[in-house]
């Protein structure tokens, strides 16, 4: 499953209940698909970039949130077809992102022989000192 991540913007709900379930319903959507969350960040409260006009009212501020998670092609775009759909969201985005691969020896001991290893340090030695012997010698 690629791995996509999802700026979500949500309604200004007063109620922190309300917002709480709508970011409820959003990640059920992609858990429905056969997605898997990862990782789920609340970047706040901000100012709309433009306001949008609600069936209601007149919209200025929402809640953003990134959500990073693994889905099909298939189930993401479903998951697409259902936020476009949601009351709740103001607007969304969904992008692939690209995972960094990190060398384990970043992450802990390195097994690849990439540590200096003791025989090639005295093999290494052993050539530096017939080296400059021969030099003296010349």
């Amino acid at each position: 499953m690629p791995p996509y991540e999802m700026a979500l913007v949500l309604r200004n709900a007063a109620n922190m209940k309300l917002l709480k379930e709508s970011l409820k319903g959003a990640c059920k959507q992609i858990w429905e698909q056969g997605g898997l969350i990862k990782k789920v960040e609340n970047l706040g409260k901000r100012e709309l970039p433009h306001p949008t006009k609600s069936h209601r009212n007149r919209l200025t501020h929402g809640h953003y949130f990134c959500i990073q998670f693994d889905n099909s092609v298939d189930g993401m775009r479903q998951v697409e077809h259902k936020l476009r759909n949601a009351d709740e969201v103001v607007k969304f985005g969904i992008i692939g992102r690209r995972e960094e691969n990190q060398r384990p020896c970043q992450i802990g001991q390195c097994l690849f022989g990439e540590l200096p290893h003791p025989e090639h340090e005295r093999h290494a030695y052993k050539k530096r000192v017939l080296k400059k012997f021969k030099a003296k010698l010349v």
